[in-house]
């Protein structure tokens, strides 16, 4: 038994002369690249949707630039701040004195901007626990 009894196979297309051409344009066709750029940060990098007022061709360029930023950061050699300080002799910040914090703060900071490093604080720290995570695990390798 048969059920499509057919003696003969018709097809859409079978009946036109030719396939329907599709005519996709170039800032189409780059709309559709971002938004898949954009999926992909959004699933390998956590990154969220955003409007863009960019053209498509320039938000294409952007999303590209990310895209190689986060390959670059994520195969990156990571290095402590104190190493790439180059060990500098540095008090540890568990020692340090109320009134030695800031002092000893300008210091890193000073040797930070050498280094073309830049965490601003604000306002300036009373006590080595008020520092950024960042200052004290540096002064924590500190004179050892």
């Amino acid at each position: 038994m048969q059920i499509f009894p057919c003696n003969r196979s018709i097809s859409f297309f079978s009946a036109m002369k030719k396939p329907p051409k599709l005519s996709v344009s170039r800032e189409d066709c780059l709309r559709a690249e971002n938004e898949v750029l954009k999926l992909k940060l959004e699933l390998e990098h956590g990154m969220r949707e955003f409007g863009s007022a960019l053209a498509p061709e320039l938000e294409n360029a952007w999303l590209k630039n990310i895209c190689e930023f986060e390959k670059h950061a994520r195969n990156a050699k990571k290095i402590k701040l104190y190493d790439f300080l180059g060990r500098p002799p540095v008090s540890q910040w568990s020692t340090l004195a109320e009134k030695q914090v800031t002092d000893e703060l300008e210091k890193l900071m000073t040797i930070m901007a050498q280094n073309h490093i830049s965490t601003p604080v604000h306002p300036p720290p009373r006590r080595a626990d008020d520092l950024p995570l960042s200052y004290r695990r540096t002064l924590h390798y500190g004179n050892r």
